[in-house]
């Protein structure tokens, strides 16, 4: 029901039925108007039946809170805690408090912390390049940290990061799942690169960018379809 605006009447309905049956709400929730009193409802709902719905539930509800303003004491006391979640939430929805809790995050004892707040920042602050690159790369690092520094240069979308990157998919003798995610994400900064890859890259850069483009191709066609005559290599037996 997103995009749907219900009159005064209907949003009063609309709430009164998701307190007499709590599982409408998220199926609801994105159709009622942001007014105080509506918010407030919800955020009453939330409280009050958050802990007997699943995390489907919860989500979606305490999402469409966040998105309007509320919960950010929570968020804020979750984020200086190091909660991943909650420093990515108030990065997205609340820049501003965001700032100074990322900034500290960067000396943090935690390295998934340190390395996410980095990863953030680095869109805007372009020093952090260096950090970001040698956690990505650095073996002795653990996975979910490297990981993140990976996550950070690409969702920076920086053009000087995309060549680094490649190179650094096709040095890793395994499946770079994250490739396929950033062609996904943002297909025509990679694509592109990937397709001069396929000309004259060396042998394990070809097979990540094979297996990149041919997971972002199947998704963008999907096999059986109409597409599948245009794209026989993608799906062989349709």
């Amino acid at each position: 029901m997103r995009g749907v605006v219900p009159s005064d009447v209907d949003a009063t309905a609309l709430v009164g039925a998701c307190w007499s049956c709590p599982e409408l709400l998220p199926y609801l929730v994105d159709a009622l108007p942001a007014r105080r009193d509506v918010i407030r409802k919800v955020r009453e709902a939330y409280k009050r039946f958050g802990a007997v719905q699943d995390n489907v539930w919860r989500f979606y509800v305490w999402r469409w809170l966040v998105e309007r303003g509320e919960l950010l004491d929570e968020l804020l006391r979750e984020a200086r805690g190091g909660d991943l979640f909650a420093l990515r939430t108030l990065a997205r929805f609340h820049p501003r408090n965001a700032r100074p809790l990322l900034r500290a995050g960067l000396k943090s004892r935690l390295p998934t912390v340190a390395t996410l707040c980095a990863g953030i920042l680095y869109k805007e602050d372009a020093a952090l390049r260096g950090r970001l690159r040698r956690v990505a790369q650095d073996t002795r690092s653990g996975q979910d940290v490297r990981e993140l520094a990976i996550e950070g240069l690409v969702e920076a979308r920086r053009a000087d990061d995309v060549g680094w990157l490649l190179g650094l998919a096709a040095n890793s003798g395994g499946k770079a799942n994250w490739l396929e995610d950033a062609v996904r994400t943002a297909p025509t900064t990679w694509m592109p690169r990937l397709v001069e890859l396929l000309r004259s890259g060396p042998r394990k850069a070809r097979d990540a960018a094979v297996d990149a483009l041919m997971i972002a191709l199947w998704e963008a066609d999907p096999p059986c379809g109409t597409g599948a005559r245009r794209l026989p290599v993608v799906s062989p037996h349709c």
